[in-house]
């Protein structure tokens, strides 16, 4: 996991300076968004999450789609549009998945036992 971190954080880091040597520096919400949606695939793996496969592959698709469209609002809407969504839809799938794991009490019912 902790490989997976580091090589993330170098990749996003180092994208900026490489970007911005060749004037580029409008791609650089698209480098963060696949640098993201590609560290989720070894992820997957790591968790043995099949989600995490697909998020990295939809978050990738995001930002990469996203450069059919011409530079003004709707190149970054639909790069972080998408990519939120994603976020947000995978929290909710495991949030279901995993229910039957939390507590049943609440932290009032426990606190008004007492």
């Amino acid at each position: 996991f902790g490989v997976n971190l580091v090589t993330e954080v170098a990749a996003i880091i180092l994208g900026g300076p490489i970007l911005a040597h060749f004037h580029r520096d409008d791609l650089y919400p698209q480098w963060v968004n696949l640098v993201v949606g590609i560290h989720f695939l070894p992820l997957g793996k790591l968790f043995k999450l099949r989600i995490y496969y697909v998020a990295g592959a939809a978050i990738s698709l995001f930002a990469l789609g996203s450069l059919l469209f011409p530079p003004n609002y709707l190149r970054p809407a639909v790069n972080a549009g998408g990519t939120g969504i994603t976020l947000w839809t995978v929290a909710v799938v495991i949030l279901i998945k995993n229910l039957a794991y939390l507590p049943t009490k609440t932290a009032l019912s426990v606190s008004a036992g007492q």
